[in-house]
């Protein structure tokens, strides 16, 4: 027996250390990915986006025409930290 599980996902990628994440959403599951100068990828956050979006409102960040809020790569990763394994989407090697 198969469980069919959906869940909304965003993902973004970035060479910088900037990432949008949606204006006043609280987005099923975050994933937000550092792209290195020599190609390898480095996952920043992997969670739902309760915790990210709670940290923009706690902090009163500015938003860019009401569509969205800028958010550093080190506030990703320290946020990242909190979250517990089982909240993560595991990758399919």
């Amino acid at each position: 027996m198969f469980l069919n599980l959906a869940l909304k996902v965003q993902l973004k990628s970035s060479m910088g250390y900037n990432f949008s994440y949606p204006f006043n959403k609280n987005l099923e599951h975050f994933i937000a990915v550092h792209i290195n100068t020599d190609g390898t990828p480095e996952v920043l956050y992997n969670g739902p986006g309760k915790p990210i979006h709670d940290f923009l409102k706690k902090r009163k960040r500015k938003t860019y025409k009401d569509i969205w809020y800028t958010i550093t790569a080190n506030h990703l990763r320290e946020l990242d930290k909190n979250i517990p394994i089982q909240d993560k989407l595991s990758e399919n090697k």
